[in-house]
């Protein structure tokens, strides 16, 4: 599945299609490495409108601090903090300390980059002349 589509592809089979679809990608995030792929799997995780799916893996899902900590530490956007915001209202109560260190991680990204992006990408332009 092309990188592209692959985040819409995901939810789209857990939204849509049975228990078995939802087992594979929970498989799948389990085996991977990449952070990047990782996040996009755990997000189609939460696509599926089955309260009883979700509350059965809820916990083994969202109790790990690491597993949240690993998936959200390179998030630096206003988008991407408003998304995991959202993400913890939908599920309130919910590992909300590890989400809670996760919100404040992203907080100061966001921080980062406002203060320090393009004077990074100056001195690495400057730095990529020489």
């Amino acid at each position: 599945i092309p990188l592209n589509v692959r985040d819409i592809v995901y939810c789209t089979g857990v939204s849509l299609l049975d228990e078995d679809v939802w087992e594979f990608i929970w498989m799948k995030f389990h085996s991977t490495t990449a952070v990047s792929e990782k996040k996009i799997l755990l997000e189609a995780l939460t696509c599926s409108d089955d309260r009883n799916l979700l509350n059965r893996y809820g916990e083994a899902l969202f109790m790990n601090s690491k597993l949240i900590s690993g998936v959200t530490e390179f998030l630096n956007t206003e988008g991407e903090l408003k998304e995991l915001k959202n993400f913890m209202k939908t599920y309130d109560g919910v590992a909300s300390a590890s989400f809670s260190r996760a919100v404040e991680t992203v907080e100061a990204n966001v921080r980062w980059k406002r203060l320090y992006q393009d004077e990074l990408f100056q001195w690495l332009g400057k730095a990529m002349r020489h």
